[in-house]
Formats: C-alpha cells, structure tokens, sequence
C-alpha cells in the first residue's frame, strides 16, 4: 500500500509547502517526495480564528472544515441568497508567493470556465484589502473516490463504470475548452449527493495546463514535472509537452486501481515509480487481482488507455467513453437506465439524523445488494491522520484533502400497472399471455492480435485497431480482415459460439529470397586428333531439341 502521508511536522519556526499538491515540509527539505516540485519557504503567521466573521460583505463565516499547506476551507452561509458555500482561503504568508497565487487565480479561473456537471463550481473568486485571496466553491456532501475505493464493500463493475463515464464527459469538456487537468487520481474526484444523484466531481485545476490567451506560459513550462507519481503519464514523467492525452493514461490509472485495488507500479522513490511508466509495462490487471474476476474487456480497455506511446492510447476522452458505454450497454445495463450523470435512480434524500453524512443502513448498491452504513471521516492530507468529523462537508481541492462519507443510491421500483378489468364479472380478467421468441442477444467479443495495434477492417471499412470490442449480432457470423505493417494480412470469421476473446497471431511476411544469377553452360570441344563428320555448326530445331533437357543434340551424319 502506498502511503500518501509524505510530509514531515512542521519545525517551530518555519516550514516549506510544496506549490503544486500543498504539501507541508521541513526546513531541511527541497523538493516534494510526491510530485518533485521545488518547495518554497512557508514563515509561521498568525491565522485569525473567522469563525462567526463576514468575508467579502457577503460571506458568514462557518466552521472550519480542513486545512492544509496552502490554506483552510471553511462553510460559510452567503447573506443575500441563504447559500451555503465552501470557502477556501490562502494562508498569509503563501499570498506573497506569486506563483501559489497565480495558480490559485488559475484554478478558479479554468474550473468556472468549463460549465459542466461533473466539475466542480466556482462561484466567487477575490482579493481582499487585507491582501488575502479567496474563491467560494459549490458545496457538497460526500467522500472523496480515493476514500470509497477503500471502503467496503468493494467498488462493483457497474459503480465503477458510472463514476468513470461521469469523470470521461467531464474531462472531455474541459478538454474542448483547451484545459488539460494534469493530476487526475483518485483523490480528485468526488462523490457527491445532490439533489438525490451521486455526482462525480472533478477537483483542483491548480496545475491544470491552459490553452489559448488564458494559459500562464510560466505555469507550463518544458521539462518542469508536475503530477502526483502513481498516475503520471511516461511523457509527463520525462518533463515533456503534455496535451489531452495525458489526461487519458491517468485515469486509465484509475481505473486500474479501481479493479484491482492496487496501482500499477510502486517504489521507494518519486524517480523510482517515474521510471516505471517510463520503461516498465503494467501487469495484466486479471493477474494482478485474479480474485476480482476482472473481464477481459474492461481489462482491453485499461490497458489501451496507459499505453506508453500516445498514439496507441485513445484519442480522444469521447473514444474512451465510447469504449465505457459499450461495456455498460453489455455488461451493466442499469448505468445506462438512469439520467447522464447519476450512478442509480433517485431516491429519498430525506437520511436519518443518526447517519447524515455517512452511507445509509440499508442502502441498496446498484447491483442489489444492501450495504452497511460507513462513518463520515476526514482526513488531513498533510499529516495523513484521520479523524472523526461533522456531518456536512464542503468539497475540498489538494490543500485541504476533506473527505466524508458518499450515500450510494438504488433504483426505485416501478409502479405496478392496474390490472384490465372485465366489464362483465368485476373480476380481474385472465391475461391472454403470448408465447414469446427470445430474441438472440448481441454478443461482445474482444479481438486481439500478436503484435496487437493491427488495423481492423469491417465490411472493408476502418474499424480501429486491435485489441477492441466487436458487437456481433446475436446467432450471426462476420468476416473481419486484420492487416499491420511487415505481417501477413489475415481474414477471420467470427462467430456467436460463446467465446468472449479471439486472438490472432500474426506472421511475419516472409523476406523476399533474390534471384540466383545465370549459370554457364560451356559446352565440351572435341576429343584432340578426333574428326567429327558432319557439319561444324548446326542450329538447333524442333527435330533435334530434347524438350527434357533443353540442351542441343550433334547429329553425326
């Protein structure tokens, strides 16, 4: 198990804070272990106590609800609207640091400007007289998906499928608006009950890379490595120019955490897990938790997402929600049944006044099940010590790491339908029940080849490459062609025969043999002293040509 507590108690007089994951240190430190960012130099100052004070004419002052390096977040109650909100505020002495304030502005800025469901909603951002910077952040019930993976019971196919298509439309968004995220994991999303649907919110742009007029070029400079290690991307790992691609390994390291319960590399070190997904290839996530009973599908879908080369990833956050979709549509098909957005169908919000924030006993999980109740915690990720806490929690970013409990929610059952009445007798009439057909399901079948990364044709059209999911028709058959570069071109026919995987070994084209050059033929001279009688030179006809051996025949008359 990886410990995500990295940081050290803070000496008596000053302390150094990591720029990036907010992160408290030692004096004697200069780099974080986490992301390898240059800490700066954090003097202790004086936090006033803001509990029961008016920030910004508008904001009353709740309870602190975490801090961290950089900050605190606490609930307040906004005086014109009766709005609760989450309101996170920079320490003093980190104002001085332009860097830590141009990323806080930056935050602000790139969460607002998407506009969408799944990422979480700025709505004030300011500097006050007193040189104190702050931004008010929608507020929320839940625990953060880091906190629910290690919950029980354990995470199921069609949970898990709901948070992630969730997070792929979010991130998509963000991606058309020209903002790669950079530290997706699951510390990052959240859970969130509103208005009776678990949310999945994407947290903490602060080291978001921007595109356009908008983007800070001193934020994203070459060769600088941001991130948190276990979901870093090889070409973020290596300090290089990241685009939307590095977004996609990262979650695919997510969810690769979320099916096997493990990440994919650990080691002693920041540089040592960078290397890793540098130069090392994931263990299949089937054999990495064979207990899981992880499917062959979801495990294609994994691996294709943290290719090393982003050219064999997906393309694009919509291809890999495509890809979800499909697994839903065959596997979990409740996901899809219910609003975009939700896990499961609305139920009651109304919960108990003994367990307000914390797993409801008696919930139903998505699958059925009824699960037990979890206690609401937080956790202050500068100390990694977690305590028991309030009810109601905002959403907290990197530098304050409050966490609570998620209320998993269950399909409501329909109505049952009034039964047709004869005009005549009163009673209920006999239904007429119809002898049905069943209909031959659709069938997935994963198709992979070695090498994989073939190119797959359907009906003489690109498909995609290999390894990918084909929908067959149920109790059809279909000729597919896989062609790659230096193999031998094959066709293949599938059938609905109860396979879920087909793979191909290709063979390699075999290398051209050149030509052996023209042998001589020298013909033997006479026998010396010897009189040949006939003619010296003879042309060779169709009378005196041996069609066996294609040579030429002397005839001595």
């Amino acid at each position: 198990m990886r410990n995500n507590s990295v940081a050290v108690e803070a000496p008596a007089l000053s302390s150094k804070v990591c720029p990036a994951c907010n992160s408290r240190y030692g004096s004697e430190v200069a780099f974080c272990s986490r992301d390898g960012t240059p800490l700066v130099v954090e003097p202790v100052a004086h936090q006033p106590d803001l509990v029961g004070t008016v920030l910004a004419e508008r904001y009353r002052i709740g309870r602190l609800l975490g801090e961290g390096g950089m900050g605190q977040v606490y609930e307040a109650q906004h005086l014109n609207i009766n709005k609760r909100f989450a309101i996170k505020l920079l320490r003093p002495e980190i104002v001085s640091n332009q860097e830590a304030v141009t990323r806080f502005r930056q935050e602000a800025w790139s969460a607002s400007s998407i506009g969408h469901e799944n990422i979480v909603e700025i709505d004030d951002f300011a500097t006050l007289p007193n040189g104190s910077v702050y931004l008010a952040m929608e507020y929320l019930q839940g625990q953060a998906l880091s906190d629910r993976m290690r919950a029980l019971p354990p995470v199921a196919l069609d949970e898990a499928l709901g948070v992630l298509m969730q997070v792929c439309r979010g991130l998509a968004a963000a991606h058309d608006k020209g903002i790669v995220h950079r530290d997706m994991k699951p510390e990052n999303v959240f859970l969130a009950e509103k208005q009776g649907r678990v949310i999945a919110k994407i947290l903490d742009f602060g080291i978001a890379k921007v595109s356009g007029a908008e983007g800070s070029q001193s934020l994203t400079r070459t060769g600088t490595i941001f991130g948190t290690p276990h979901y870093m991307s090889p070409e973020q790992a290596l300090g290089r120019p990241l685009d939307h691609r590095t977004d996609i390994y990262s979650v695919g390291v997510i969810m690769y955490e979320l099916f096997t319960g493990r990440v994919p590399f650990e080691a002693e070190s920041f540089m040592g897990i960078l290397t890793k997904h540098i130069t090392v290839e994931p263990m299949a996530p089937r054999l990495m938790s064979p207990d899981r009973q992880i499917l062959p599908e979801v495990e294609a879908v994994i691996l294709r997402a943290m290719a090393k080369e982003v050219a064999d990833r997906y393309q694009t956050m919509a291809e890999l929600l495509a890809q979800l979709n499909e697994l839903a549509r065959v596997h979990a098909p409740n996901v899809l049944g219910v609003a975009p957005g939700a896990i499961s169908a609305q139920i009651s919000t109304q919960m108990p006044a003994s367990t307000p924030s914390g797993l409801r006993a008696g919930a139903l999980h998505p699958s059925g099940a009824r699960l037990p109740a979890v206690a609401p915690s937080t956790t202050d990720v500068t100390s990694g010590r977690r305590s028991r806490a309030g009810v109601w929690i905002g959403v907290l970013v990197a530098a304050a790491g409050v966490v609570s409990a998620v209320v998993l929610l269950a399909n409501e059952p329909e109505s049952p339908k009034p039964v047709a009445r004869s005009a005549g007798a009163g009673k209920p009439a006999m239904p007429v029940v119809k002898p049905e057909v069943p209909a031959a399901r659709d069938v997935t079948i994963l198709v992979d080849t070695v090498p994989s990364r073939a190119e797959i044709a359907r009906n003489g059209v690109r498909f995609g490459d290999t390894p990918a999911n084909l929908i067959l028709a149920g109790g059809k058959s279909e000729s597919i062609v896989l062609r790659k570069a230096g193999y031998v071109t094959e066709t293949i026919t599938l059938r609905d025969s109860g396979e879920a995987r087909r793979i191909v070994r290709l063979a390699h084209v075999p290398a051209t043999k050149p030509s052996p050059p023209p042998v001589a033929v020298v013909k033997p001279g006479p026998a010396p002293g010897k009189t040949i009688i006939g003619p010296k030179h003879h042309e060779p006809s169709e009378h005196n040509e041996d069609p066996k051996k294609g040579s030429e025949i002397i005839n001595p008359y």
